[in-house]
Parts: structure tokens; sequence; C-alpha cells
């Protein structure tokens, strides 16, 4: 008795954790969709060289009609605290808090 149990509930632990590998890939498809949607052509996943010999991994650069659209995502958890001329962004999640470089071009005074 107590291995049917066992089994059943390794079987549903299975379940439950493919269903959610399933849900993100699914909400990953439609970013990947939405952001695709105002490009004329894109490129994932690219690494580009920084000047220092160094490269920089941005997620996506889209071709647009204003010109190149670099973004960069990140997935977390919390509240996001950003601004287009603030340097640094902060996130202020339920475990941590970290702050990461806004490497907007738009960020930098004149």
């Amino acid at each position: 008795m107590a291995l049917g149990a066992g089994g059943l509930g390794l079987a549903a632990g299975g379940f439950i954790f493919a269903r959610d590998r399933y849900r993100q890939a699914r909400a990953r498809r439609a970013i990947d969709n939405v952001i695709s949607s105002v490009a004329y052509d894109e490129l994932r996943n690219v690494l580009l060289p920084s000047g220092t010999g160094e490269q920089i991994h941005v997620n996506y650069l889209l071709l647009t009609q204003r010109g190149l659209l670099v973004i960069d995502l990140f997935d977390v958890q919390g509240l996001v605290f950003a601004g287009d001329k603030m340097s640094q962004w902060s996130v202020f999640g339920p475990k941590r808090h970290f702050t990461f470089s806004n490497r907007c071009p738009c960020s930098k005074s004149a």
C-alpha cells in the first residue's frame, strides 16, 4: 500500500513539474512573439563585443523602423524600481534585494 501511495505521489510531483515547465515555455513563446512583432528582422541571444575584449550578452537585437533596438530580459520576482534616467535599477524580491546597471545610452547625463 505504501509503495502505491509513493508512486502516486511521485507521479503527481512529475505532473506538476511538467505542467510548470509547459507554462513557462508557453509564456516565453508569448514574449518572443510580442517582441518579434515590432521588428523587421531579429537576432536572439547575441554576443556583442564591448570594446575592452569582453562580450555582452543580449537577448534580442531587433531591426526596427527607427533603427536597432537592444532588449535584455531579466526574469525576476518582486518590485522593480527603474527609470530611463537612472543608472542603477533595483529589484526588491521576497528573499533578497539587488541592483543592476541600466546600460541604456539615454541614462547618461549630457
